[in-house]
């Protein structure tokens, strides 16, 4: 588990998929949770990566989100 502030992104490729901004860091989130959907928003999350998974959109580390600060 890791703790990151990060920029909600809504990243319109393909059908369209949430994303996580942090220093740099692209996590593709797999569970964005409806109170995050909203690009540009700032938070405080706790991910898990799932660097195993494989991904069509190969825009950064696939992530599930454990929990956030709003």
């Amino acid at each position: 588990m890791k703790r990151i502030t990060a920029t909600v992104r809504y990243i319109q490729i393909n059908m369209g998929f949430w994303a996580l901004d942090a220093n740099g860091q692209k996590y593709e989130v797999l569970n964005m949770p409806p109170q995050l959907q909203q690009d540009g928003k700032k938070t405080r999350v706790w991910i898990q990566e799932k660097k195993g998974m494989a991904s069509i959109h190969m825009y950064g580390t696939p992530a599930i989100i454990l929990g956030f600060e709003t």
